[in-house]
């Protein structure tokens, strides 16, 4: 959960995250789905967030070469 609440995440971002951790397949697996049900992870959520981010700090040709 900690690495949850500094920002929105991928579900690609906990996935490895978890699996650098050392966890079974199965049981990341079991934890992004319990995480997407609840809205801790949201992949849209994520792209707004990342989005918004980068037009606030970047000009929009950087962000939309980096997309």
């Amino acid at each position: 959960m900690h690495y949850l609440s500094f920002r929105p995440r991928s579900r690609q971002e906990v996935l490895r995250n978890l699996r650098d951790k050392g966890y079974l397949e199965a049981h990341i697996e079991a934890a992004l789905a319990r995480l997407e049900g609840y809205g801790y992870v949201d992949d849209q959520e994520f792209a707004r967030f990342w989005l918004e981010n980068r037009t606030r700090f970047k000009p929009r040709s950087v962000a939309r070469r980096s997309l």
